[in-house]
């Protein structure tokens, strides 16, 4: 230890710097340093058993990353002054991080803030995980690969400094949020992660502009225009159908089509083809994850255990007609994604809307 009497920097912290600690499932190497935002390992000590098994594809795989980065100048002096915490920010990188990478990421706390060390709560990090779902394992994603690397994080700095559209970002930004939290709860709780999925598809269906009427398929437009100049009051009828139709499960179907394309029904990680998502009825099978919604919040009936996850094959709709006395609900059941399924969905629009709008860049 130096002379404790020396006359170099104070150790005590910085208010202008933020520490916040993170970890993932997952596993990244490198860092990112960009001057004014750093993010690095946060290793165990190498006399830790625990810190060697951590490392490894598995059910106890965790690893721990500080994110640091420099605020403006607070003056403390100055009567009334409220001391910032920056929590939220450790919320919001992890929700980016877990979109951008498609793996799940927990905020565990400040270490540094505002001048003063943070006790961080580290009651998650000794938690379990099913390691073969693509949000834990150790490899790049399916589809939108990003590499495992921590300078990858760099895409996210549009999101970071506030540089693209302030109402594409805040949408972004709360779909993100949704998007985490169904990675976190699914292994415990599958219906609630769904149902968090949809919520960040209907963020993103309120924030995309659409004319779902142009998306209406021609025998449908036919169908209307005769009843409108074919009945009498028919004007009035086919206002009321087409009101109809611009119901917000079609307008979020709609929406979801539109940020799909073939790279994505190209890049599932289904085991088998046909449990794979397909473009010919994807159509339908996201109105019926919407319907599944539906009958849930209005009606509260069960699905999760037809959804969930099940094992390391990925499948993203069902192999089979589930068995339910209602037959219409089975009929949903049959035709909606998975959990597996819809997730990759969601991520895959969240980065095609990120991407359009330049908050995430290429």
């Amino acid at each position: 230890m130096d002379d404790p009497t020396c006359n170099e920097p104070s150790l005590k912290p910085h208010p202008d710097v933020q520490k916040l600690l993170i970890s993932t499932t997952s596993r990244f190497v490198g860092q990112l340093d960009l001057g004014a935002v750093f993010m690095g390992h946060a290793n165990r000590g190498w006399g830790d058993g625990q810190a060697w098994a951590r490392l490894g594809e598995g059910p106890v795989s965790r690893s721990a990353y500080v994110f640091s980065f420099r605020t403006p100048p607070q003056d403390e002096a100055s009567p009334g002054v409220v001391i910032p915490t920056y929590e939220h920010i450790g919320e919001m990188v992890c929700a980016f991080l877990a979109v951008l990478y498609g793996k799940r990421f927990d905020f565990h706390g400040e270490l540094e803030s505002s001048g003063f060390f943070v006790l961080p709560d580290l009651s998650q990090y000794s938690s379990l995980c099913r390691p073969w779902l693509p949000q834990n394992n150790h490899a790049a994603r399916s589809d939108f690969a990003v590499a495992l690397k921590l300078e990858e994080a760099r895409r996210i700095l549009p999101l970071l400094n506030g540089t693209g559209d302030p109402a594409a970002a805040n949408a972004f930004r709360a779909a993100s949020k949704f998007y985490l939290q169904a990675l976190q709860t699914v292994e415990h709780d599958a219906e609630v992660a769904y149902l968090a999925l949809i919520t960040a598809g209907e963020i993103l269906t309120n924030a995309v502009e659409i004319d779902v009427d142009e998306l209406r398929p021609p025998e449908i437009s036919e169908a209307l225009r005769r009843v409108a100049t074919e009945l009498k009051g028919g004007e009035r009828l086919a206002g009321i159908l087409a009101g109809q139709m611009r119901q917000i499960k079609r307008r979020f179907t709609a929406v979801i089509e539109t940020l799909v394309d073939e790279r994505f029904f190209a890049g599932s990680g289904a085991e088998r083809q046909f449990e794979a998502l397909q473009a010919e009825d994807f159509g339908k099978r996201i109105a019926a994850a919407y319907d599944l919604r539906s009958r849930y919040v209005h009606g509260g009936a069960a699905f999760g255990n037809w959804i969930a996850p099940r094992g390391s094959d990925n499948a993203e709709v069902q192999s089979g007609k589930p068995i339910v006395p209602d037959k219409d609900f089975a009929k949903i059941l049959a035709k909606a994604p998975t959990y597996a399924g819809l997730e990759r969905t969601i991520r895959y629009a969240l980065l095609k809307f990120a991407r359009g709008r330049s908050l995430i860049s290429d």
